[in-house]
């Protein structure tokens, strides 16, 4: 199959439509088409009228954004795949998604054609943990619903269906290397890290000097975009503030996010509380990504603290490439994808304490010159190996490939 041919394929996300991850809306929906990889988009659209799909057509239908009636209907709306299959497309994709998953397999069966499964994040390693560490805090409900995800779920992705697909994509190399320890072979797999849109920020922009001093009325602010879930420890950022703030030092600290969980966020802001940091800690909740970037780009620097965890330790994190993208300088631990990005770029990771990232900040705030050369290069770095026009070259090679 030559680089030129076009492909038609269906495409099964976990994530309601539109999608705020950049590996569904700006890879499949924007980069893939330029290189004629088209995508039919099959889940549900979580408001009214459908957004426009990029990527192909769109084959959403209404449900909620989430829920136990969400899951249930992304569940039938799936099960379309059986016949939409053999509208005349060149393989099914489907991501995130077990039962999905399971349909996706035989429905690309039946047509004749080859399926793929694309591994964004560990969902049932997930579910494990959160029935293991949530039990007395959620409904009995959910804990057997996230028991269940975790036990017969596990088995079916990968007893059945990952052993039958004819190429499954990871998130990062170190999945890659863990899939590999299970028994998969890594022919069939390739390592797809999160990237950056940097058509939000042409080249020819200049480098803001974000680490400027500020006017000495305004405490420098630092950044963090991203989910708040109390699986990746934002405490530690509201920790580390509190440090920061008792040396003397006067900053502030933006929360570019939100938890799933209503029960984390209240959690994070009692924290706050608690510091004493009401009028130095700002929580913005989700925005959309432009406006994300604007605020973020104001920042002295970029906080990343991602605990190295069982399921977070696999995972390709957007922080550190998304503050690399705007110029900033970026403050991050050793988990292994953003310690190779931190390492690209010449800079060093933080220890994953509040003492360690206190440090870090206050050494940003002392040094602005060298962070922000460092800032530099990461920028020059993200442009060339993590935009999404690279990686979606990367993603319809490897497609064709196997097909």
């Amino acid at each position: 199959m030559g680089p030129d041919t076009p492909l038609r394929v269906l495409y099964a996300p976990a994530e309601t439509h539109p999608s705020f991850r950049a590996d569904v809306a700006v890879l499949f929906g924007k980069y893939l088409p330029r290189l004629g990889v088209h995508s039919d988009l099959l889940t549900l659209h979580a408001v009214d009228p459908v957004p426009p799909w990029g990527g192909g057509e769109c084959l959403t239908r209404l449900g909620p954004p989430r829920g136990a009636r969400r899951h249930l209907l992304s569940v039938l709306n799936d099960v379309r795949m059986l016949w939409l299959a053999r509208r005349g497309y060149r393989c099914v994709i489907v991501r995130d998604k077990s039962l999905g998953a399971l349909l996706g397999l035989v429905a690309a069966r039946l047509a004749g054609i080859p399926f793929v499964y694309w591994m964004s994040f560990p969902m049932v390693e997930a579910w494990a943990v959160f029935a293991r560490e949530r039990r007395h805090e959620v409904g009995w409900s959910r804990w057997l619903a996230a028991k269940w995800r975790a036990t017969v779920l596990r088995r079916l992705l990968y007893r059945v269906v990952l052993p039958r697909a004819r190429h499954v994509f990871v998130q990062s190399d170190t999945m890659l290397a863990e899939m590999a320890s299970k028994g998969f072979d890594p022919a069939r797999m390739s390592a797809v890290p999160m990237g950056i849109d940097t058509e939000a920020l042409p080249r020819s922009a200049p480098l803001a000097d974000q680490t400027a001093s500020p006017h000495e009325s305004i405490a420098p602010t630092f950044v963090y975009l991203g989910t708040l879930n109390r699986l990746r420890q934002p405490e530690l950022m509201i920790d580390a503030l509190a440090i920061l703030r008792s040396r003397g030092v006067s900053a502030r600290l933006l929360l570019i996010g939100d938890a799933e969980e209503a029960a984390d966020r209240q959690w994070l802001r009692d924290r706050v509380k608690q510091r004493g940091l009401d009028s130095w800690v700002e929580f913005t909740g989700w925005l959309p990504a432009l406006e994300a970037q604007g605020r973020g780009a104001a920042a002295v620097a970029g906080l990343s603290a991602i605990p190295r965890s069982e399921i977070l330790e696999v995972s390709s994190p957007t922080k550190a490439v998304e503050y690399f993208h705007l110029g900033l300088p970026v403050i991050a631990n050793d988990q292994p994808d953003q310690a190779a990005v931190m390492a690209a770029a010449g800079g060093v990771c933080a220890p994953l304490t509040a003492e360690g990232f206190a440090d870090a900040m206050q050494d940003v705030l002392e040094r602005p010159e060298h962070h922000r050369h460092i800032a530099q290069r990461g920028q020059e770095w993200v442009r060339q190996e993590r935009s999404y026009a690279v990686l979606a070259e990367r993603v319809a090679g490897r497609l064709r490939a196997c097909l």
